[in-house]
């Protein structure tokens, strides 16, 4: 993807004066992130390498989640504004190891609940952290996840189910608190972050969350091919016939309707 023109937030940021930057608690070159990120225009990548305490390793992909936090709002706090600045976290990816300190926390029903646990803390300390500092009110916080994780419910083990994880866009002084259950992806959120930052003209695959239009979501994964609007999901693996459930109501796909 780094050889391919995309209309990449950076980039299109930078017109306005954004600088831009991703903390990666993990390798440096995990994932492919860093040669991609450089070639969207972002200007600065900073990983494990650039981690100041490497006795918070967690012994298998990078830095815990809460130290990690801790230092990245003390980095927030130095870059020159405004900025953009992305944040990826590993503890609640297998094997879900947490500190010892921190092995008191519930172990729940399954063993990803405790690492999930210690991530809640993480982020609870860390807008403990942020609120206390001058860019705070200024800013808008999107969280969300790349998939669900082990499942222990018949929905969220479906294809479609695999990608329902929260998205929350959190800035106290510009949004009143509330939920919304329409249909969105991720890539809504390449619109939603243009639109906030006072694009008034842009090209997006996405839709922005700030608008009240119907949207849809396309995953592909494991082959299949799956698009869910605000009430159905259709899915089709290329040659078979396409399979259409009413996931409303009908959330574990028991019911091809098609």
């Amino acid at each position: 993807y780094s050889t391919i023109e995309l209309a990449a937030l950076p980039a299109e940021l930078e017109e306005q004066g954004y600088y831009s930057s991703f903390y990666h608690a993990a390798d440096e070159l995990s994932m492919g992130f860093k040669p991609f990120l450089l070639s969207q225009g972002l200007d600065d990548y900073l990983a494990k390498q650039q981690y100041p305490n490497q006795e918070d390793f967690d012994g298998t992909w990078g830095i815990f989640d809460m130290p990690y936090l801790q230092y990245v709002s003390e980095k927030l706090t130095e870059q020159h504004q405004p900025w953009i600045s992305g944040i990826f976290t590993l503890s609640s990816h297998h094997p879900y190891t947490i500190p010892e300190k921190y092995k008191n926390l519930p172990q729940g029903t399954s063993e990803i609940h405790q690492s999930v646990g210690y991530t809640d803390e993480g982020l609870r300390q860390f807008f403990q952290s942020a609120k206390s500092k001058s860019w705070f009110a200024n800013t808008v916080f999107i969280i969300t996840a790349d998939h669900t994780s082990i499942n222990q419910t018949k929905p969220h083990a479906t294809y479609r189910g695999k990608y329902t994880v929260p998205l929350i866009i959190y800035a106290p002084s510009r949004y009143e608190a509330r939920v919304d259950t329409s249909v969105a992806q991720h890539l809504d959120v390449h619109a939603t972050v243009l639109q906030i930052a006072g694009k008034k003209e842009f090209k997006s695959l996405g839709r922005s969350l700030l608008e009240n239009n119907r949207r849809y979501s396309i995953q592909y994964d494991g082959n299949v091919y799956v698009c869910t609007s605000d009430s159905l999901t259709l899915q089709w693996n290329g040659v078979a016939k396409p399979k259409l459930f009413a996931y409303r109501t009908d959330a574990a796909h028991t019911r091809n309707i098609a």
